[in-house]
């Protein structure tokens, strides 16, 4: 099933890539951009717009998807989930990137893979036990330092409209 583009943030959207200076904008600016997206009235995924609503997003820029400190992203992702055990309501962790521009899907999949690939691969915890680690089963959730998250991916050269961003982001969520 296709989704229908509410011209009104199809635009909205398009206004906000061309504005971008992804390669220089301060994390300040790029949060903004990205609330502004999320905050369309039209805007179609309702959990994101709960988790910018409350403040529940926390967005760190790193410089790259290639070659970006794994160790870093970790740490950040750990604290992120100690920050937030135990709690009932949704929270995000959103990592911005702002190398490469994805300019296709199979781009920006090879290198959110990737990404999660290194991850995995300096994980000491094992896969949270109530989750899946078949990517093709329904019951999957990535998994970090024994915590589950819901992964969404979001680039400039999505098809889907919720999925398109100024920036190349990926969405931990908890």
């Amino acid at each position: 099933m296709t989704a229908v583009l509410t011209p009104g943030l199809a635009e909205h959207a398009e206004r906000l890539r061309a504005g971008c200076p992804h390669a220089t904008a301060a994390a300040p600016e790029i949060a903004e951009l990205l609330g502004s997206l999320v905050a369309h009235p039209d805007f179609p995924c309702l959990g994101a717009r709960s988790v910018f609503r409350r403040n529940a997003a926390q967005i760190h820029v790193f410089p790259s998807m290639k070659g970006i400190s794994i160790d870093v992203l970790g740490q950040k992702l750990r604290q992120f989930a100690a920050a937030h055990d135990g709690g009932e309501e949704l929270a995000s962790f959103v990592a911005v990137f702002r190398e490469p521009v994805a300019t296709t899907e199979e781009d920006f999949e090879r290198n959110l893979w990737g990404v999660l690939r290194q991850l995995h691969d300096h994980d000491d915890q094992p896969w949270a036990e109530d989750v899946s680690q078949d990517p093709d089963d329904p019951e999957f959730a990535f998994s970090f330092a024994g915590t589950p998250y819901f992964i969404v991916g979001l680039h400039p050269a999505a098809s889907r409209i919720a999925r398109q961003a100024p920036v190349t982001t990926i969405v931990f969520n908890l």
